[in-house]
């Protein structure tokens, strides 16, 4: 229901959107919206991989 609310927040925007979705499991998915009114997501990351921790 999260990733479908995102995709829809993108949507319903004017102009560019990113939307970023943060699962139970861990796993990051960004939703993004683009000038031609297209949706797309991206994704999923498991998250923590490729981040730096000091």
């Amino acid at each position: 229901m999260r990733h479908r609310s995102a995709a829809l927040f993108c949507a319903w925007q004017a102009g560019q959107a990113l939307a970023i979705v943060v699962s139970q499991d861990g796993d990051v998915t960004l939703f993004g919206r683009q000038d031609d009114g297209a949706v797309r997501r991206i994704g999923p990351y498991a998250l923590g991989v490729g981040l730096a921790v000091s």
